[in-house]
This record gives structure tokens, sequence and C-alpha cells, in this order.
């Protein structure tokens, strides 16, 4: 996998693949040393939105591998480190929902909240997964615990298979999780 020098974008996905299957079925050491073995290859100077790409994954498989400081630290530098401005389209959802879980209770809140409020305008723009994480970021923030709020993280919940709720779930999200009927908010 990694032959070369440099570690490009599809070297990124493939670790973020194999590293999450590793996190998820507990096999912590493999999905660290995943992370380890491409970041010895990445370039110090990657593009911003490749960058905060990549941070945001690594966080999700910190998370998911049970390293939630670690995985939040990462995720603050995929945030803040970036002004609280996402620089990739497909990457709004994992943006939002990082966004809302390290900038509540601290000095960045209520421009997270704007932020997240601002996607929430922009809602039909972004795939089904992104609107999701979207609409639960805003409930984590408690801006959208309102009956209406929750029907739209319902409706939008139908569309996605289980396991990617579950998923969600376990990233943080469990407003997106708890049901596709009425998710309960953290």
């Amino acid at each position: 996998m990694f032959e070369s020098d440099f570690a490009d974008w599809s070297d990124i996905q493939l670790t973020y693949s194999i590293a999450l299957v590793h996190a998820m079925n507990g096999r912590i050491s493999r999905a660290t040393n995943a992370i380890c073995t491409l970041e010895a290859k990445l370039p110090p100077q990657l593009p911003d939105s490749i960058a905060q790409r990549w941070l945001l994954w690594k966080a999700d498989i910190l998370m998911l591998a049970g390293l939630k400081v670690e995985a939040q630290e990462t995720a603050k530098r995929a945030v803040s480190g970036y002004r609280l401005k996402w620089k990739s389209y497909g990457f709004a959802g994992a943006f939002a929902r990082w966004a809302a879980i390290t900038c509540l209770g601290t000095e960045l809140e209520d421009a997270a909240r704007d932020v997240l409020r601002q996607l929430e305008q922009e809602l039909e723009e972004f795939d089904a997964l992104d609107q999701l994480e979207i609409l639960c970021a805003n409930a984590y923030f408690g801006s959208s615990r309102t009956d209406r709020a929750l029907e739209r993280i319902a409706a939008k919940a139908k569309q996605l298979p289980f396991s990617t709720l579950l998923l969600l779930e376990r990233l943080g999200m469990t407003a997106c999780a708890q049901s596709r009927d009425r998710p309960r908010l953290p």
C-alpha cells in the first residue's frame, strides 16, 4: 500500500477504510498503526481541504477505537484549526458533527452555532448522511429541540440504513440513531 514516500488521496481513503474496520472490531493497535503508517507518508503541507478531511476521518477512527480524548483533540484541529470553516463539500456532515461535539461549552460555541445554522439553511445541497449529521449537530447544541426538528431528524434517519445510524451513535450523535421514529437527544 505504501511503497512510495508520498501518500496520496487514495492512500488516505484506503487507510481510513482499513483503520475504521479495525477500530470498529476492537483492534485498536491495528487502527492506530494504520494511522501512524499513513501519517509518516503525508507531506507536511497538504492542501487544507485534504488535511481537514483526513483529520475528520482520523477523529472518527479514534472515537470508534474508544480513544475519545485523542479523537476530540484531532477533531478540534479539524474544526477550530480552520477557523470553523469547512473546506470540503462532501464532509459537511462530519464537520458539523465534530463542530457540535468540540465547541459546545467553549468560547467557540456561538460561532459554531452560526455555522451549523448556515449549514442547515443549505441542507438540501448535501447528501442524506450529511443532512442527518447537520440536523443532529444542531440538536446536539440544543438549537433544534423542537418537535419539527425532531420530525426532520426522524425523516432523514428513515432514509439511511440502521447500521449507519448505529455508527453515528458510536461517533457521538445519539440524536441520529436512537429511533427511526423519534430520536432521543443527548
